[in-house]
């Protein structure tokens, strides 16, 4: 972020006006902060998932021991994270590796077992029972996806939200875009 005062949003956006896309978060491609990959694409760090904090670097760190997670059940047993900072990872979109809906791995995830709080000798470690399979789920909707993005991460990669709305707004409204084609002093809904 420039000087560190601009929200992510904008600079996305921003970016996405100059060709350059911006990725969400990915529990296999991301780092900490966010990153800038071959193609020139700017992928979002784990560590903008809110209330993730140092638990961003703990992820990285076991994913470079352990090698990828491959599930739900993986990401809980190895992280050690609590749900609720699974669960926000999941509605980042950190998880679509998985290749699951995130309904289905929200629902997966509130199956598991919670490991109880530390004794003596540290963490005691939840038994590898598998989960039961979640029911069949719909998908998100577009519009449930970015407000995910925008709750997690405070930016979304995928669609704007007026992008999404555009269709119920009111007749005669018009796009940014289109302004520059309006006569001076032409009344304009926006």
């Amino acid at each position: 972020q420039p000087m560190g005062f601009c929200p992510p949003a904008p600079l996305g956006r921003d970016g996405a006006r100059r060709g350059v896309r911006t990725l969400p978060p990915c529990l296999l491609a991301s780092d900490h902060r966010c990153i800038v990959d071959n193609a020139g694409n700017v992928r979002v760090g784990l560590g903008y998932v809110r209330g993730l904090g140092p638990s961003a670097a703990t992820l990285i760190t076991e994913r470079e021991r352990g090698g990828p997670f491959i599930d739900i059940p993986d990401l809980v047993s190895r992280s050690g994270l609590p749900h609720e900072q699974v669960a926000a990872l999941v509605r980042a979109g950190a998880c679509d590796t998985f290749e699951r809906s995130r309904r289905g791995m929200l629902w997966e995830l509130g199956t598991l077992t919670r490991a109880p709080r530390g004794n003596a000798h540290g963490r005691q470690l939840t038994l590898a029972l598998e989960a039961p399979p979640a029911p069949e789920l719909p998908a998100e909707t577009r519009f449930e996806q970015v407000i995910g993005a925008y709750e997690t991460t405070g930016i979304s990669t995928g669609w704007h939200m007026v992008a999404l709305l555009r269709g119920v707004l009111p007749p005669g409204t018009r796009q940014a875009s289109e302004l520059a084609d309006t006569d001076h002093g032409t009344t304009v809904t926006i």
